[in-house]
């Protein structure tokens, strides 16, 4: 969930602590990442833009809340992820893929791109643009169907 509603990337996810949770979303400013000898170690995120708030509903910030999994590692997450996706009916993908699907869910709901790759900590907008293009083909189908009933209902004149 806080990958794909709000973005978090794998280590960013393992670095929050129940401080980052505010009433009105997740504050995110660091990350955990393995060093050189494959321990893990709490980081400044990568770009100026990786430091961030991230709003969330209520509804999610109390899941988080009571989220018994905070200090996790990124291995954690990874095996838990794989066995989740594993035992759904769903074809293998990776965490970072709901990244993709957040960007392309905001981008489809109209969401400026500004304010996507600001909540999403994505540093320029050609990176943005890079995660959801690819994302979108999916729904390039009914994207199409609605550009031809915008212009099929527009040569209906009465």
């Amino acid at each position: 969930m806080l990958a794909a509603f709000g973005s978090l990337r794998r280590s960013e996810v393992c670095a929050l602590t129940r401080k980052d949770v505010t009433d009105e979303g997740v504050i995110v400013n660091k990350a955990a990442v393995y060093d050189e000898n494959h321990n893990v170690v709490i980081k400044s995120p990568k770009t100026k833009a990786g430091r961030r708030f991230v709003p969330m509903s209520t509804q999610m910030l109390e899941e988080i809340k009571n989220w018994k999994h905070f200090n996790c590692t990124p291995a954690m997450i990874d095996s838990s992820f794989n066995k989740l996706v594993k035992n759904s009916n769903v074809p293998k993908f990776s965490f970072h893929k709901l990244r993709h699907y957040f960007a392309s869910e905001l981008h489809a709901q109209g969401l400026p791109d500004k304010e996507i790759a600001r909540i999403g900590g994505w540093e320029t907008l050609d990176t943005l643009h890079n995660f959801y293009q690819h994302s979108m083909r999916d729904k390039q189908k009914e994207f199409d169907d609605k550009v031809v009933k915008i212009f099929s209902d527009n040569l209906n004149i009465e």
